[in-house]
């Protein structure tokens, strides 16, 4: 079973300008469950610290205090805290504490729904919902939201007289979805169905619920999704309508439209094609201006024991490590979905050791007879279509060396290059690790970059 810590860390780190109302309006409930954000918090490095505290305080490796105090000091040194002491104050005391108590008592929630083994539901079919920690103002209208979401259900495996469900019954979801137009909600299927609320649930025996008119013959309930696949995220995009810039604050959606140095500016995206990736922190790219990071595109399953494994292909279970014609197998399916159908960036699509991530971004092509300003797959394809098929077992057989700077003449630290017999593919850096940016077969510049090492 996964531990709650384990739960927090799965799910995908997305900074977002919007606040709790915007949230509730642009993104899905699928995307709020596999996602971890925070409102009005931009900063990808700051959501990938409170991801990591809140999975060390899920875990009681620290207590309370200390998460507020290393988050509060991230926030300072970011100047993200404006001191107000309220929800809004990304450092008060309020909103570090009911963000930390409430993805802890998501996570063990959702690590409980794992224990639902059919024994267990023929024993326990159905729960209750009821106060387990106490509020200085508790909401009273429990029963009346109760009573919105079992309206909304038709009342599907679900008590009128009592708060009491079948594990299996829509009125969960109903109730995490806010039925009856209540705005406070997290868009669960499990307890905490809204903010700070000390409401939770106790088992109920199938002798009670027979008594309540509830069939005992009751079906597994949902469980939280442990592996937030980018295809998942990308269909619940497809069904709100959510926008790439929903992921930007207002000032920094043009930084990818910026013109390189001495160029012309770059197209747009066309439509439908943005990266589902873009955040407000950036590296410098190849242009030397601010390129946007990604993100994790899914978790991986180790080969040999099936626990899920680090991207990079190496399990913290079993320390297995990928072999290198399962990492080139895992390349070319990267590179298909980067190049054909609907094209789109595949972060993290391949790992190589001693170099770390290389991601696979879909670019652009290049414009005019000498096809300029072209940059990623988009150009590749349009320049090298012939050896591009090669890419992943470049990557993953070849090797690594480093790039002159034209200025200096010495070691690039942002370029490097990898060979593989005849074949080249040369890297810029790109946030936590590097985009490919060229790959084509040239005997003599392979051979010039070998002996020249």
């Amino acid at each position: 079973m996964p531990t709650p810590a384990e739960i927090i860390l799965a799910k995908i780190p997305l900074p977002t300008h919007l606040d709790s109302a915007g949230l509730r309006e642009r993104w899905a409930a699928e995307i709020r469950r596999r996602a971890f954000f925070s409102a009005r918090m931009a900063s990808m490095g700051y959501v990938r610290t409170l991801q990591r505290v809140c999975a060390a305080y899920a875990e009681g490796r620290i207590n309370a205090a200390d998460a507020r105090m290393r988050l509060r000091g991230v926030l300072d040194a970011l100047g993200l805290s404006n001191g107000s002491g309220g929800l809004t104050d990304h450092g008060s005391d309020r909103r570090l504490g009911l963000i930390l108590d409430t993805q802890r008592q998501m996570a063990a929630t959702a690590a409980r729904l794992e224990l639902q083994t059919p024994e267990v539901l023929a024993q326990w079919p159905a729960w209750r919902l009821t106060r387990f920690v106490g509020r200085r103002v508790p909401r009273d209208d429990w029963p009346r939201r109760w009573r919105a979401a079992g309206e909304a259900v038709g009342w599907q495996g679900a008590s009128r007289t009592r708060m009491v469900a079948l594990k299996a019954s829509p009125i969960w979801k109903a109730l995490g979805d806010g039925a009856g137009g209540f705005k406070d909600t997290l868009g669960n299927p499990y307890p905490p169905f809204a903010y700070g609320s000390g409401m939770d649930w106790e088992d109920v025996g199938a002798e009670e619920a027979q008594r309540l008119g509830l069939p005992t013959a009751s079906a597994a309930p949902q469980k939280a999704s442990l592996d937030p696949a980018d295809r998942e995220i990308l269909e619940a995009m497809r069904k709100t309508g959510l926008r790439a810039e929903d992921f930007l604050p207002p000032e920094t959606r043009t930084v990818r439209n910026a013109a390189p140095e001495g160029g012309a500016p770059r197209p747009a995206p066309p439509a439908g094609s943005a990266s589902l990736h873009p955040h407000l922190e950036g590296t410098q790219g190849e242009t030397g201006r601010p390129t946007p990071p990604v993100r994790n595109a899914s978790f991986h399953k180790c080969p040999k024991c099936g626990k899920f494994a680090s991207y990079d292909g190496t399990c913290k279970h079993c320390s297995t490590t990928l072999r290198k014609d399962r990492m080139i197998q895992r390349g070319r399916e990267a590179l298909s979905k980067a190049t054909t159908g609907n094209p789109k960036d595949v972060p993290r699509a391949m790992h190589k050791p001693g170099l770390g991530t290389i991601h696979f971004l879909h670019g652009w092509e290049g414009k005019g007879e000498a096809q300029e300003h072209g940059k990623g797959l988009a150009k590749l394809l349009q320049k090298h279509r012939k050896e591009l098929d090669r890419l992943p077992e470049t990557i993953a057989k070849g090797k690594v060396y480093p790039l002159k700077s034209r200025d200096t003449g010495k070691d690039d630290p942002n370029r490097k290059v990898i060979v593989h017999g005849s074949y080249l593919a040369f890297l810029s850096r790109h946030q936590d690790g590097w985009a490919v940016t060229s790959h084509y077969q040239a005997e003599e510049t392979a051979r010039a970059i070998r002996e020249n090492r």
